[in-house]
């Protein structure tokens, strides 16, 4: 996958010179660093090139030239830059100085469209370098400030060329090289993988993780409480109104179970309901019973006594008992209170109370 990068160098002075290609010449433009995907471009006067043989090939190999690069590298040379050839038999390293603050770099060698084969002199942004290709990989490369001398390119090309060249090349004219437009998305090398991928960093993306991991937790665990709270609140809800239909239930079976041992009793039992609700309104009361009948369903009882309640009052409290209707106090001769009531059939009210 390629994209399309800004290309950008630093000067002596630290100041961003933004470079395009136009007409296949490299233009240099001072603007301030641009936003987005940017790579820094290392002048090649600031470079050292070298070959290494991989004699086993692999990654092993790979990282012994690294090392022994490392060792050769010259002062202030703190980044590396290695390309393997095709066939796995050689490779190229990069040697510079890479400023801070910039994730990805590459030497001015590799920003140029690349040749297929050939020897080519190419103008860089300070001096030329000369260039050797095959089968598209830059075989051999030497910068110097400025165009070299017949004798110092025959020389690269004795070096370039061990042996396998009965006429070493002739040294072309420079040129312009326009770069390179499209570079690889993920082109990521050793040093950015140890810089992405260091302890800090890492420790730091740990952190962040364990942190939103324990806040998701904690997010849920309050959660969790806040539904507990609220099932149990309802639970005490439904368990008062269930106490109370409870109570109901058992006082409404206690009362049928009274209304059908009076409805046994008879016309006694009727009379013995009828002097309870009478008992219950003149509780605490100075009062006696003196006398009782039931005649023609009008039940009668008077009471003697010096009672501290009004008549309206007490005909309130004897009318609120159940077996008791259409109460009627008057008050006789020797401070005797007559009450006389209806008795219901309480034995058919509750059947009432059961059907429901």
């Amino acid at each position: 996958m390629l994209f399309t990068p800004r290309l950008i160098s630093l000067d002596q002075e630290g100041h961003v010179w933004m470079l395009t290609s136009v007409g296949g010449e490299t233009h240099r433009e001072r603007k301030p660093i641009p936003f987005g995907q940017k790579i820094l471009i290392i002048p090649r006067s600031q470079c050292s090139f070298r070959r290494a043989d991989l004699k086993e090939g692999g990654r092993a190999a790979v990282q012994a030239a690294r090392l022994r690069a490392q060792k050769d590298a010259l002062p202030g040379e703190n980044k590396l830059r290695i390309v393997k050839d095709d066939d796995g038999k050689k490779i190229g390293i990069w040697g510079y100085a890479s400023p801070e603050g910039f994730s990805r770099t590459l030497p001015e060698s590799l920003a140029y469209e690349p040749a297929e084969a050939g020897e080519r002199l190419v103008i860089c942004m300070e001096g030329v370098e000369g260039q050797v290709w095959r089968d598209g990989v830059l075989r051999a490369s030497r910068w110097w400030p400025q165009t070299p001398t017949q004798r110092q390119w025959q020389t690269f090309m004795r070096v370039a060329h061990p042996g396998d060249v009965t006429e070493l090349p002739v040294m072309p004219a420079p040129i312009s090289v326009p770069l390179r437009t499209q570079f690889p998305l993920l082109d990521v090398d050793r040093d950015q993988l140890i810089s992405f991928f260091s302890p800090v960093k890492l420790f730091v993306a740990s952190m962040t993780i364990a942190g939103f991991f324990a806040a998701f937790m904690g997010a849920q665990y309050i959660r969790y409480q806040i539904d507990l709270k609220a099932t149990q609140a309802r639970i005490a809800n439904v368990s008062q109104e269930a106490s109370l239909v409870l109570s109901q239930r058992r006082r409404a079976r206690a009362q049928i179970r009274a209304a059908r041992h009076v409805d046994a009793l008879g016309a006694e039992g009727r009379i013995l309901k009828g002097l309870d609700g009478v008992a219950n309104a003149l509780k605490g009361q100075d009062v006696f019973i003196s006398f009782i009948q039931l005649r023609d369903g009008v039940f009668e009882v008077r009471v003697k006594g010096s009672p501290e309640i009004s008549g309206p009052a007490l005909v309130e409290k004897l009318e609120n008992h159940p077996a008791l209707q259409d109460v009627n106090v008057t008050l006789g001769r020797s401070n005797t209170l007559i009450i006389k009531a209806k008795l219901l059939d309480i034995n058919a009210s509750q059947t009432q109370v059961e059907a429901k």
